[in-house]
């Protein structure tokens, strides 16, 4: 019995964290048609509560300008290069970045292809060619281990976050400031629809 208004000032608020905020009364309406489902109340105040989160624009796709900066300060058998060399041909996310290794690695007439299921849920299984760029950026680096990215220790990143963590150092010591996985992921996104 609780009224629309105050579920309107709780949301209010929380608005500095305006994204949790709008997850919460997305929660709340979820509650209630619940709870209208098994007859404990008959309307939902949550209905037409507003979001008040509004999207910065996400990442910034990488122009051609930039993987060649990039490129140049990290050049191959660096784990760098490997980690964009990675992410530009297989279009990974970051969290089947950290796993992705020759376990991933398939023949099929002479050809070796990586295999892999994604690890965000509903997500298809993946099954891609490793062209010549990719291939070999995988066998330059001198430390090899069960995943193809590992850390200055030659072990596996222990989470996205890490890998995340050193990709923006790579990036800052390269002078590109404030690009990210994601954006790689769009710019070959671009690359892809403009080749049709």
């Amino acid at each position: 019995e609780v009224p629309k208004s105050e579920f309107v000032a709780l949301r209010n608020a929380m608005a500095s964290t305006s994204a949790e905020a709008d997850n919460m009364i997305k929660a709340i309406r979820s509650l209630y048609r619940f709870a209208i489902e098994i007859g404990h109340c008959s309307e939902n105040p949550a209905l037409s509560i507003a979001r008040i989160h509004k999207p910065k624009g996400g990442a910034v796709a990488w122009n051609a300008d930039d993987i060649a900066q990039y490129k140049k300060s990290h050049p191959p058998g660096t784990m760098a290069h490997l980690y964009h060399t990675l992410l530009m041909f297989t279009g990974c996310r970051i969290g089947d970045a950290i796993w992705l290794g020759r376990n991933q690695e398939v023949k099929r007439e002479g050809q070796v292809w990586l295999k892999w299921q994604p690890r965000k849920t509903g997500s298809a299984i993946v099954e891609i060619p490793m062209l010549p760029p990719l291939f070999d950026a995988t066998r330059a680096q001198v430390v090899q281990g069960p995943t193809y990215m590992l850390n200055e220790h030659g072990k596996p990143f222990k989470s996205s976050d890490t890998l995340r963590t050193r990709f923006a150092r790579w990036c800052a010591s390269a002078g590109l400031e404030g690009k990210s996985s994601h954006g790689i992921r769009k710019a070959l996104a671009e690359i892809l629809s403009e080749a049709e």
